[in-house]
């Protein structure tokens, strides 16, 4: 539904993803400890991203107080991870 509004819009893919990444509340973190990638999803759980073609797919489940130093990161990198 949100990518036929940003398609309606004119929105580019990449438009397209950030649009919908904002819609659905994912944010990007780095995890600079344990050189990681992390995403907070929109139920405000943690998630580690493993480096590889289907980082969401493929992604752990961490708590919270198990993360250190996190650091957000820009939107455009969701569109480099393949993120929702």
């Amino acid at each position: 539904m949100v990518e036929q509004a940003c398609n309606e819009r004119g929105l580019n893919a990449e438009e397209s993803q950030m649009e919908n990444s904002r819609k659905c509340g994912l944010q990007l973190f780095v995890d600079r400890a344990r050189r990681q990638w992390i995403a907070r999803d929109a139920q405000g759980r943690y998630w580690m991203l493993p480096c590889s073609d289907r980082a969401w797919e493929d992604r752990i489940e961490v708590r919270q107080r198990e993360l250190t130093e996190l650091e957000p990161v820009p939107t455009h990198y969701k569109a480099t991870l393949c993120l929702p």
